[in-house]
């Protein structure tokens, strides 16, 4: 395992330059005595480590989501698996509701009872 910053910052033009330690394996070296190729190697593991803590914060965010929307399909499936198939039923409104609210208005059956009234007393 690699504990370092991979990158060194620039020291300030005052104090003496100043090593960036990088731990390997309970050893400690500094990351400006290695060879550009080591450099190299210890950007990539950094980098590599980097994206492995992102990789699992976003898998638990995955997860946590993965179960909450399976929670809400089995509380959605609840009501069908406990209620009585006759509760699925549409109940019909009540007749004050079917009614005009006006009393001169007429349904189509009411016009239709007028018109024959109406036929027959005419033959």
């Amino acid at each position: 395992m690699i504990h370092s910053s991979p990158v060194p910052t620039p020291p300030a033009a005052s104090s003496p330059p100043r090593k960036t330690p990088v731990m390997i394996d309970h050893v400690e070296y500094f990351y400006e005595d290695l060879t550009p190729s080591q450099q190299n190697l210890v950007n990539h593991v950094a980098d590599l480590d980097r994206k492995l803590q992102v990789a699992q914060f976003n898998l638990e965010e995955v997860q946590v989501s993965r179960d909450a929307f399976f929670s809400l399909l089995k509380a959605a499936l609840q009501p069908l698996t406990t209620m009585p198939p006759d509760a699925l039923e549409i109940p019909k409104a009540p007749a004050a509701l079917t009614t005009p609210p006006c009393s001169t208005q007429f349904t189509q059956q009411n016009q239709y009872d007028a018109y024959m009234q109406r036929s027959d007393k005419r033959s």
